[in-house]
């Protein structure tokens, strides 16, 4: 905690503003907010193409925005992995991803502040995405890090650390199915891990709102609204719900049971003629009605 402190409250752009140059996050709002943080675990594995694009494209909004004061964020790389019957690692994407398990967990372990690890664990999954893990080592450079994750693998002490992420995954409830599996306060987003966004702004109870938040619209209490309704004319509708959009009369039985809804819910969008593109947290949707 006193490395997050400093940074927010000393020089704390340095590293925000290569990815946003929206704000710094005041410390005495922080340390309001400290208690009723939004817990965010992500499950996954260093070689997982869809972990890797997670955590590079998306997983990242929450330093290029306000959301990280009211978030603790967890990273667990272990993900598929299991332990066979003579104690050695198996990984799903082979022995070059069981090496990047360990790398990661030990970056992650001898620097808690999320900040520093995510960079270095952010570097990792960027090369892998690119196809080069092998190029692993240009991430201690990249990212001022010491060799000590290196030091911590040769030791041993690696190992240690895998198994305890190979038990915390092992007791998940509901058990993960695939990675990467986010958990946001408990709950496992599942299929819908990529709108990790809305479940942190819902659960957050603070009284000092992210700005992430305050631009997005009460999904909860609209979509209570929807599920009382045959159709509706959508003038501004987020991302989430973009997905489900169709022409007037389409019927859509969107998995959307967290915003309170039966999985089992037909819903009629009567889109408005006007409504071609939607912007939501940097990304444009381009939606035609007529289709």
């Amino acid at each position: 905690m006193l490395l997050s402190l400093k940074w927010l409250g000393n020089g704390c752009c340095k590293w925000l503003e290569m990815l946003s140059s929206e704000r710094c996050i005041p410390l005495q709002d922080l340390a309001l907010q400290i208690e009723l943080r939004v817990s965010v675990s992500l499950y996954y594995e260093s070689l997982c193409p869809y972990c890797a694009d997670f955590i590079v494209n998306h997983l990242v909004r929450l330093f290029q925005t306000d959301l990280i004061s009211i978030v603790n964020l967890r990273l667990v790389p272990w993900g598929n992995a299991w332990i066979s019957s003579d104690a050695s690692l198996i990984c799903q994407h082979g022995e070059d991803e069981c090496f990047l398990n360990t790398i990661e967990a030990c970056a992650i372990t001898l620097y808690p502040d999320v900040v520093q690890h995510f960079r270095f664990v952010e570097c990792l999954e960027r090369l892998s995405l690119e196809g080069r893990h092998r190029q692993w080592m240009n991430c201690f450079q990249i990212t001022g890090f010491g060799t000590s994750p290196i030091d911590c693998y040769t030791s041993g002490n690696g190992k240690t650390i895998d198994t305890k992420y190979a038990k915390e995954t092992s007791k998940l409830n509901p058990p993960h199915r695939f990675v990467p599996w986010v958990v946001v306060n408990d709950q496992a987003l599942q299929e819908d891990y990529r709108n990790f966004v809305t479940y942190i702004c819902r659960a957050y109870k603070g009284n000092v709102i992210p700005s992430a938040c305050s631009l997005m619209p009460k999904l909860k209490e609209s979509m209570e609204e929807v599920e009382t309704l045959t159709t509706m004319e959508v003038q501004i509708i987020t991302r989430k719900c973009a997905h489900f959009v169709g022409e007037q009369g389409t019927q859509w039985k969107p998995i959307i049971s967290a915003n309170s809804m039966s999985t089992n819910s037909e819903i009629a969008f009567n889109v408005a003629n006007d409504l071609t593109k939607i912007e939501y947290l940097g990304e444009e949707i381009t939606i035609n009605p007529g289709e």
